[in-house]
């Protein structure tokens, strides 16, 4: 697939996604431009042609991220749990996106406990702070340049692990400085 066609991909899988996690029973007729959700969907979509969204429907399909009946054009598309998953990723990557990149000396750090019986939630929480670039300076510990506490915030909801996370901004990080702006800000 050229770079442009993944774009293009991506941008009308993430609207699609958006629209169907929001709880809107989309039929595919209605992804074609016909009802309320659907215009709503086509005026997001404009500058791109109905064969286009046809075939990232068959793409999202084939990836398991949706469901519908392609015999029906009024089932309704449902999200699946593959689909809700790529769903919180988008949503994710948007957040870290809204992260302030210029450095103004300080280090955000992030520290949790999340209980046990949420493991999977913390391994997840875990793994996404790792894509979003933060440093893992001990288990329960990352850190951060970037000046990001209402996103992190917004992450933890997400998670509903909120009450679990603490974050702290410090002008040092002691000894393990060298090693972090080593990291960070390598030349």
């Amino acid at each position: 697939m050229k770079r442009k066609t993944k774009e293009k991909f991506k941008y009308i899988t993430k609207e699609m996604l958006k629209l169907l996690g929001a709880g809107a029973g989309i039929t595919f007729l209605a992804m074609l431009g016909g009802g309320r959700q659907g215009s709503k969907l086509m005026k997001s979509l404009g500058k791109y042609s109905v064969w286009r969204i046809k075939q990232t429907l068959k793409q999202l399909r084939l990836r398991g991220y949706i469901e519908y009946d392609d015999e029906d054009e009024r089932a309704l598309i449902s999200l699946t749990e593959n689909g809700m998953r790529r769903l919180v990723r988008f949503q994710v990557a948007d957040i870290v996106r809204g992260c302030v990149k210029k450095w103004d000396y300080l280090w955000r750090m992030v520290i949790f406990d999340i209980p046990e019986k949420k493991r999977r939630t913390r391994d997840v929480f875990r793994r996404e702070l790792k894509i979003a670039g933060f440093y893992l300076l001990q288990d329960s510990v990352f850190v951060t340049p970037h000046k990001c506490e209402k996103e992190i915030i917004e992450l933890a909801k997400m998670y509903g692990v909120l009450p679990h996370i603490l974050i702290l901004t410090v002008a040092s990080l002691g000894p393990r400085e060298k090693e972090v702006r080593t990291h960070f800000f390598k030349k």
